[in-house]
């Protein structure tokens, strides 16, 4: 749930970037301050980067949005690709 943060000249986010192989879901329908974003990757996907971001009083994302990663697998094992073929 978002909180409270009223300052009288608080500023709003925009839409979260929502990577490929991703969905992103928002603790408020108005983005303000202490809205919080949650990332889930597609099913064969595994997300690398916060599983959650929240908008900051200075109206942007707090950290990096991350990515959804596909499994892929070599004789030299397992590795992650950032982006789907």
């Amino acid at each position: 749930m978002a909180r409270d943060l009223s300052r009288g000249s608080e500023r709003r986010c925009g839409h979260p970037a929502v990577p490929p192989n991703a969905r992103v879901s928002l603790s408020a329908t108005d983005i303000v301050p202490g809205t919080v974003a949650s990332y889930v990757c597609d099913d064969g996907y595994e997300l690398f980067g916060p599983q959650q971001r929240e908008c900051s009083l200075r109206g942007d994302w707090t950290a990096e949005a991350p990515f959804c990663g596909k499994r892929l697998l070599s004789a030299a094992g397992p590795f992650y690709c950032r982006f789907s073929i």
